[in-house]
């Protein structure tokens, strides 16, 4: 099983929509996929779930997910096997099937309390100790600010992908999580094997060329090829997001338009780009061995 945190201390970057993508593409690719919405705003519940109106009270709040697993788990210290996967939803789909965990904000309220009883380093531990869908990837979606969610998706993490605007803001979310990770790591609190920063909306200013530029020079190690490869966080992005197109069509639209710089055909080859280096690694005989040949 591989860990997977996407995170940055910026918002507005694109880690809700990578989260989202990434799921999609593996589970199209074959992989067994549980999806963690660690951010209490809720966004990739909202978007995922928007046609499930029977999972929302009338004050628009989830009556299942990640709010339902704190409460047992911190209040009643009942948590379950089977009180987890009562609060999971299973996102059926012909070609890209997965499993989600939802958020909302009411989640918000325990924040606080993992802290004062000291289990933020624990909780998502226990929960993936309990699930038993058994998955070969796991991607945690975290809030772009420092809380309890944020260190618990990274303390049972194998890789952290950092999505990055090539803008002054985003490049000071990243600088903050690195430093977070580092003094975590360095505690022996966390133990991450793969870094992996991925500019997106790249613009051709001069303020833009000089930010991907500082993270050539200062991180061309954790960068997808050198930074030579972007997110391509573009409209079509939004559609899959949004659930107005799948991946599969998105490969169908790449083999119509033969072209290697389409949109569909660049989102296709990062997608594909990411799983070579941060989750083939580390897969398992049994995992590789049902992947969907390409």
């Amino acid at each position: 099983m591989t860990v997977i945190t996407v995170g940055n201390m910026k918002g507005g970057v694109g880690k809700t929509t990578l989260s989202l993508l990434f799921a999609r593409y593996l589970a199209n690719r074959g992989y067994t996929v549980f999806l963690v919405d660690a951010d209490p705003q809720g966004t990739l519940s909202a978007a995922v779930l928007s046609d499930r109106i029977d999972l929302f009270d009338e004050r628009g709040r989830l009556t299942l997910g990640m709010h339902v697993v704190l409460r047992e788990f911190l209040e009643n210290r009942s948590l379950s096997n089977e009180i987890l996967m009562n609060n999971v939803v299973f996102v059926e789909s012909p070609t890209e099937p997965f499993w989600l965990l939802p958020n909302c904000v009411v989640s918000s309220h325990y924040d606080y309390k993992l802290k004062e009883m000291g289990k933020q380093l624990v909780v998502f531990r226990h929960i993936l100790r309990l699930i038993d869908i058994d998955p070969d990837v796991v991607i945690f979606d975290t809030p772009p600010y420092f809380n309890s969610f944020l260190v618990a998706s990274l303390v049972c993490s194998d890789c952290l992908l950092i999505p990055a605007e090539t803008s002054i803001q985003a490049l000071s979310g990243v600088y903050e999580m690195l430093d977070l990770v580092l003094d975590y790591q360095r505690d022996g609190i966390m133990d991450l094997r793969n870094i992996r920063i991925l500019p997106s909306k790249h613009k051709r200013t001069r303020i833009a060329e000089l930010v991907l530029d500082r993270l050539i020079e200062n991180f061309g190690d954790y960068l997808l090829e050198g930074g030579k490869v972007y997110f391509p966080f573009t409209e079509l992005c939004n559609r899959v997001f949004c659930g107005e197109i799948s991946l599969e069509q998105v490969k169908q639209e790449a083999e119509k338009s033969k072209k290697d710089n389409s949109m569909a055909s660049r989102l296709l080859k990062f997608l594909k780009l990411l799983e070579t280096e941060v989750v083939l690694p580390y897969a398992s005989e049994e995992t590789l061995a049902k992947l969907v040949k390409e």
